[in-house]
C-alpha cells in the first residue's frame, strides 16, 4: 500500500536541483524576462529563478515515512525526496544553443566609455557615471531642479541618504530623474520616475547621522541604456584600503560660499582610515565617526562633496568594476581643514539594503522629519552646528541643519 501512495504523488509532483538561482545579476534577468522564452537556452543557464525554470530543491511532505527507502527505490526518491535522500546538487548547464544573444551585458558598475584625468572637482563627461540620480522635492527653492543625488542599484531600487527626506517622507513631495546631465535641460537620455515606497533604515538618528541611508522605491522598471546603468553594491569581504582614489559625484555646491552646478561634477578622494576620521572629528569638532560611516578626503581640505551632493555616490575601481562604497552624509562646511567628508558606509549597510530592496509590507520604520515652517527644538538646535546654512521656502529666508542636501 505505502508503494502506491508514493505512486500517486510522483504523478502530480515535480522538483528540480537546489541551486535553482539566477547566475547572471538578478536584476537584469528581471529587466529582461520578457525574453524567457526568445533567448531560452540563455535564460535557461543565467536566469533561471526568474524565468520560473526550475524550483528549490525540497521534498514532499510525505518523504518521512519513507526515509529507508532512499537506496531501494532511488529512482523515485531522487526525484521526489531528493533533500532528504541527499541528491540535491546542480543542475546540469543546458545544452540547447541561445536563440538569440542578449543586446545588452548582464552587469553593474560599468562606468561611460570616456574617463578623463582630474585634478580635484571638475565637471564630468555626460554618461560617464550612469547610475547617478537626481531628485527634487516640491519645496525645494534654493536650488531648483535638484534637491538630493541617488544611486541606481537595480530597475526598480534606488540608494540614498536618509537625512534627504527630513523635511517630507510623502512620495507625491519628490520628482526622480535617472539618465540626468544637466539640471533643467531635455537632452533625451532622461527617465523620469514615479516613486512608489520610501524607506528609511529602521535605526536612523537624526541627531547624529548614524544609519544614514535610505531606500527609493520606483513604481516602474528603470530602461537600462548606455547612459542608465546600475552600480554595484560591494558583496561580503569586498572593502579598500585607506589611501584608494574614489570618486563623488553629484550637483552639489562647488564650494561652501560657492554656486550650484547645473552639470554634474565629479572629484577625486582618497579614502581615509577610519580611527583617523574618528580621532581627527573628536579632536576638532567634537563630533564621532560611527561604524556606520566612512570618510574619504584630505587633511588640508580643498576636495569634498558639498551642498546638494547629500545621498549621492561615493564609487571605487577594482577590476574595471566600479562599487558603491558610500553615499554622501554630512561634514563640518565643505572642504575645510581636518574636516573629513563622512558618508554612510555601504560595506556595513549594505547587508540592509539587499534585505530591503526585494522586501515588501515594510512596517515599524520610523521616520524622523520635519513640516515646513517647522521650529528647531533644542534637541535640533544643539545638533545644528553641523552644516548650518540658511535656505529659502516660499522665498522666506529659513535656518537648517546643513549636511549635503539643500
Amino acid at each position: 500500500m505505502k508503494f502506491l501512495l508514493l505512486l500517486c504523488v510522483i504523478v502530480t509532483t515535480t522538483y528540480a536541483q537546489d541551486d535553482c538561482v539566477d547566475k547572471t545579476a538578478t536584476s537584469w534577468c528581471q529587466q529582461y524576462q520578457h525574453k524567457c522564452n526568445a533567448w531560452k537556452g540563455y535564460m535557461m543557464e543565467n536566469c533561471q529563478m526568474t524565468c520560473k525554470f526550475c524550483v528549490p530543491c525540497k521534498d514532499g511532505s510525505f518523504c518521512q515515512s519513507f526515509s529507508t527507502k532512499c537506496k531501494d527505490w532511488s529512482d523515485l526518491m531522487k526525484e521526489n525526496c531528493p533533500k532528504m535522500c541527499g541528491y540535491c546538487g546542480p543542475t546540469p548547464a543546458p545544452t540547447q544553443a541561445p536563440t538569440q544573444a542578449p543586446t545588452q551585458a548582464p552587469t553593474c558598475g560599468i562606468k561611460g566609455k570616456t574617463h578623463s584625468r582630474i585634478v580635484g572637482g571638475d565637471i564630468a563627461t555626460p554618461g560617464d557615471w550612469p547610475w547617478q540620480v537626481t531628485y527634487d522635492w516640491q519645496g525645494n527653492t534654493g536650488n531648483k531642479g535638484h534637491w538630493c543625488g541617488a544611486s541606481i542599484v537595480s530597475p526598480n531600487w534606488i540608494v540614498t541618504a536618509a537625512h534627504c527626506f527630513m523635511m517630507s517622507k510623502d512620495i507625491a513631495d519628490y520628482t526622480l530623474t535617472v539618465g540626468d546631465f544637466e539640471i533643467g535641460a531635455h537632452e533625451g537620455h532622461e527617465q523620469k520616475m514615479k516613486i512608489s515606497k520610501i524607506i528609511l533604515h529602521e535605526q536612523y538618528d537624526s541627531s547624529n547621522f548614524d544609519y544614514d541611508i535610505a531606500m527609493i522605491k520606483l513604481s516602474s522598471p528603470i530602461t537600462y541604456t548606455e547612459r542608465v546603468k546600475p552600480i554595484c553594491l560591494p558583496s561580503s569581504g569586498l572593502d579598500f584600503s585607506a589611501g584608494t582614489q574614489c570618486f563623488v559625484t553629484g550637483w552639489g555646491k562647488l564650494g561652501e560660499s560657492g554656486s550650484f552646478p547645473k552639470h554634474l561634477y565629479q572629484a577625486k578622494v582618497p579614502l581615509v582610515e577610519r580611527q583617523h576620521c574618528a580621532s581627527t572629528y573628536a579632536q576638532h569638532h567634537g563630533y564621532t565617526i560611527t561604524n556606520r560611516m566612512r570618510c574619504a578626503g584630505f587633511d588640508e581640505g580643498k576636495i569634498d562633496a558639498c551642498q546638494g551632493d547629500s545621498g549621492g555616490p561615493l564609487v571605487c575601481e577594482k577590476n574595471n568594476r566600479w562599487y558603491l562604497m558610500g553615499a554622501v552624509s554630512w561634514g563640518v562646511g565643505c572642504a575645510r581643514e581636518k574636516a573629513f567628508g563622512v558618508y554612510a558606509d555601504l560595506t556595513v549597510l549594505g547587508s540592509w539594503i539587499k534585505i530591503t530592496s526585494p522586501a515588501e509590507g515594510m512596517s515599524a520604520i520610523r521616520f524622523r522629519f520635519f513640516r515646513v515652517g517647522t521650529t528647531f527644538s533644542n534637541f535640533e538646535r544643539e545638533n545644528s552646528k553641523k552644516r548650518l546654512f540658511p535656505f529659502f521656502i516660499n522665498g522666506k529666508k529659513q535656518q537648517k541643519i546643513k549636511k549635503r542636501n539643500q
